[in-house]
This record gives structure tokens, sequence and C-alpha cells, in this order.
């Protein structure tokens, strides 16, 4: 992780209480599309399970209304997104966690 020289699972809790949402970027969702990997049999999250996906994931103009990604002390831990579904009266809403903090 770029911004500590601690691993997520070594500060515990820690980095709950410092989490920080802030629009998607075009490298956030790089990152988490092209390195997150879930061990078996939860491998179906990987973004690179599924080409359609992944596309989705990589590309701003298909990008549900509200996408955020969540870092704590940096580092990205999360992401967070949400759509208007059936005119507006109901949102389809998505979490993701770093594989490291899964489990």
């Amino acid at each position: 992780m770029p911004n500590s020289n601690r691993s997520l699972a070594d500060r515990g809790e820690e980095w709950a209480s410092s989490l920080v949402f802030s629009a998607m970027t075009i490298r956030a969702s790089h990152e988490i599309a092209d390195t997150w990997k879930y061990p078996h049999p939860f491998d179906f999250y990987d973004a690179t399970a599924d080409p359609d996906d992944y596309h989705e994931f990589v590309s701003p103009d298909l990008w549900p209304e509200v996408f955020q990604q969540i870092r704590s002390h940096g580092d990205l831990v999360g992401f967070f997104s949400a759509q208007p579904i059936a005119e507006g009266t109901v949102f389809e809403m998505s979490l993701g966690m770093h594989p490291r903090l899964t489990g």
C-alpha cells in the first residue's frame, strides 16, 4: 500500500476511523479492477472475471450516478456506488472492499 509501512490487516480497526469518501477516478477504478483479486469461491467479484463488468468499471461514461472511492490513511480500501432505478424512487447500491479486508 503506497502510503503506509503497515498493511491494512496490521492496523486492525484503526483504519475505519479515518475513512474518506471522494469521487471515483480512472486511476482508482483501474487499481481496483486490475489488482483486487479475491480468493475462491469469491473470485467472481474480480472485475476481470467478466469482460463486460470490467469495461463498465473502468469507463467513466458508464459509471453510476454516484461512484465513490473510499480511502483510509491514503490507502484505497473500498468503493461505493448508487444508481437510481424505478424513476428515481429506488436506488441500486453496491459496496466493494479491498480483498485484505474481507474474510
